[in-house]
């Protein structure tokens, strides 16, 4: 009888500790998934403040925009403070890997540079000088912002048990949020006839990223390493996107094909901008799941 009752026991605890191991794996998932989001929102952040500190210069609902900026570059503040030395409220450890560490140190250099003159800009200073400090150090800091996601999800994606075959579609879907942005601001830029040049190779080049990244999603693609929709829902989710995309792609031609005549597009390119980046979050709750 006795041996029996040993035997339950022990069966109760290697149950028990099966169940431990596995929430210890399942919230070291957690973690790695809630550092490369992290990082990947820190390229979306730089869209979103070049963005509005760009309908700031224009006037368009500045007051508006000058606080969502100003929430943009605090939560950029934040979320590199957050993944370089930790932070409760975020649920963040600090980094300890050394190739994440100096990626980061480097995109906070730029930041450092970047930040006070989108904040003058935020607040109304719309001189010359910070305007061009912007511009100059938007790629560059888009740049290290990139870098510093694939550098963390490359060290972290080793670490993954679930979802690893996943890593590079979800990457793919989170960068089109950043996309949608991207276009808002050059369209604003083009609008405005402020380095004008730049912004229409800027914009070329964001479109065919988009299209690129969005035809990936709805097919699968090798090389990209990106899935098949797993499911209808994503497919549905996709097709939402491919819609709102076929929508703003006339408007953002015409202002490449004539910028002085389309500028008055400029609303409705903020607003489909934003859908897009909407349902392309969507997608990435969606491929979460």
């Amino acid at each position: 009888m006795f041996w029996r009752v040993w035997v339950t026991i022990f069966a109760l605890l290697i149950s028990a500790g099966a169940w431990a191991a596995e929430q210890d794996v399942l919230e070291q998932e957690q973690a790695i998934w809630r550092r490369i989001s992290t990082i990947a929102e820190q390229r979306e952040l730089t869209q979103r403040i070049e963005q509005a500190t760009c309908y700031v210069l224009t006037g368009y609902e500045a007051d508006t925009y000058s606080e969502i900026a100003k929430d943009a570059a605090d939560q950029f503040d934040r979320n590199l403070a957050a993944l370089m030395a930790g932070d409760d409220g975020l649920n963040l450890t600090a980094e300890t890997e050394p190739a994440a560490i100096r990626a980061l140190r480097n995109l906070n250099d730029t930041w450092q540079r970047f930040s006070p003159a989108a904040r003058q800009v935020m607040s109304g200073d719309v001189h010359a000088v910070p305007v061009r400090h912007i511009i100059s150090l938007d790629k560059p800091l888009l740049s290290l912002s990139e870098i510093s996601t694939k550098v963390i999800r490359a060290v972290y994606t080793e670490k993954l048990v679930a979802r690893k075959s996943m890593t590079s579609t979800i990457d793919v879907a989170m960068r089109q949020r950043m996309l949608a942005l991207r276009l808002a601001k050059s369209f604003c830029y083009i609008a405005s006839n402020l380095h004008r040049n730049l912004m229409i190779n800027d914009m070329i080049l964001t479109m065919e990223q988009f299209e690129t990244a969005l035809g990936a999603m709805e097919l699968g693609d090798y090389d990209m390493e990106v899935i098949d929709p797993p499911n209808l829902a994503v497919m549905s989710a996709l097709m939402d996107v491919r819609s709102a995309w076929t929508d703003i792609q006339p408007h953002l031609t015409a202002i490449l094909e004539n910028p002085d005549e389309n500028s008055r597009d400029l609303a409705f390119v903020a607003m489909q901008s934003e859908t897009l980046k909407d349902l392309s979050e969507k997608v990435v709750e969606l491929y979460m799941k």
